[in-house]
């Protein structure tokens, strides 16, 4: 069958057409869906490492990048459009800690999770953790998290550690504990239940069987040869769960805890 080169003229016009809007739509700054390329595997591994995307990073935004993007701009309080253009990618470098205002060194932090205690506390920071009944120390890094910290031990003399604060068993109880993050002091809680991750894969691959019970998905254990699979959460003042985006009672209960010691009325 002949086509006519007003036809071909046509298709070439509307190619070229969408690639202009494409190339447009990057020098705007704006990733949306339909977009492909490094830009989009760099926004996915970073929503992963805030817990909104849970699968293979691909480099192709898709429906499950929207999704991805709409829950973290509803979790922020932002408009859920689904597209990432300057308020939303500046609200994830916030949460990604790449421009923290700490405050000076021997100071006790008072301000809240999202009043900058994220920052403080930023993703890639190594804090000790005092456990405030029985006096024991051990080093941590916060690995992943957005409403809260997800922590992981440095070694596994800390991991050693903190099981035995909890008695040599793994175990969800809350309990206060003091984070001292470059000489500032944090009140925050912790719960003992290493979750989401595997020790013996790579960091960020799609496995099966997390710890915790936590099944399939993106392997949320970053420091390998510590002796724990997966990381542990560890809450400030009015942070909030991943799952429900609420407010958890019991850590809360812990942190002022943490806030009466720091303040000398424990």
């Amino acid at each position: 069958m002949k086509v006519s080169s007003k036809k071909v003229l046509v298709a070439l016009l509307m190619l070229l057409q969408v690639a202009l809007m494409k190339d447009s739509a990057f020098a705007a700054g704006l990733l949306k869906k339909g977009m492909s390329g490094q830009e989009i595997g760099n926004l996915q591994n970073d929503l992963a490492v805030l817990g909104h995307y849970n699968y293979k990073v691909t480099g192709y935004f898709g429906d499950i990048t929207q999704r991805a993007v709409k829950d973290f701009q509803i979790n922020q309080g932002l408009s859920a459009d689904g597209i990432v253009g300057n308020v939303t990618r500046c609200r994830i470098e916030q949460m990604l800690g790449k421009a923290p205002s700490a405050p000076e060194s021997g100071s006790y932090y008072k301000k809240s999770w999202f009043e900058g205690g994220n920052r403080v506390f930023s993703i890639g920071k190594v804090a000790t953790v005092y456990d405030i009944d029985t006096g024991r120390t051990f080093k941590v890094k916060r690995t992943f998290g957005t409403n809260h910290a997800d922590c992981e031990t440095l070694t596994c003399e800390d991991t050693n550690t903190m099981k035995g604060i909890y008695g040599g068993r793994w175990s969800w109880n809350r309990r206060a504990i003091i984070l001292d993050v470059d000489g500032v002091k944090i009140p925050a809680s912790m719960a003992g239940m290493p979750h989401a991750g595997l020790n013996n894969k790579p960091t960020r691959a799609y496995v099966t069987n997390r710890s915790g019970g936590f099944g399939r998905g993106i392997n949320l254990d970053s420091i390998k040869g510590n002796g724990m699979d997966g990381h542990f959460c560890v809450h400030l003042l009015n942070s909030r769960t991943h799952a429900s985006n609420r407010v958890e009672p019991m850590h809360q209960q812990m942190v002022r805890k943490a806030i009466n010691t720091l303040e000398g009325r424990r």
